[in-house]
């Protein structure tokens, strides 16, 4: 199963999404009406370790949050539009297949 990160900034103001999505960066399902395929990541302390499953090669200790934060939203795209194949990766984990 590959995830993608997503952010609405309507849906979730200051919170990232990762989701389901095909082959082409496309959400599986519509992550507004279907919530098993999306994951809410809010919390500041998850950033780290939710960067390096898409390719930061940062820290992933507690000094590191803002680089990690700044670096998340500087890739994540914005629902609805194509998630960037550099941002598709098998799912680590976040969801059960």
């Amino acid at each position: 199963m590959n995830i993608g990160l997503f952010f609405d900034p309507q849906w979730a103001p200051c919170s990232l999404l990762v989701i389901q999505v095909d082959e082409k960066g496309q959400p599986v399902m519509n992550p507004y009406e279907f919530n098993d395929i999306s994951v809410l990541v809010q919390t500041d302390y998850e950033h780290p370790g939710l960067a390096s499953t898409f390719g930061w090669k940062g820290e992933t200790g507690v000094e590191d949050i803002p680089e990690a934060t700044a670096w998340l939203f500087d890739h994540a795209s914005y629902l609805p539009s194509r998630q960037p194949a550099e941002l598709i990766v098998d799912d680590p984990g976040y969801f059960i297949s």
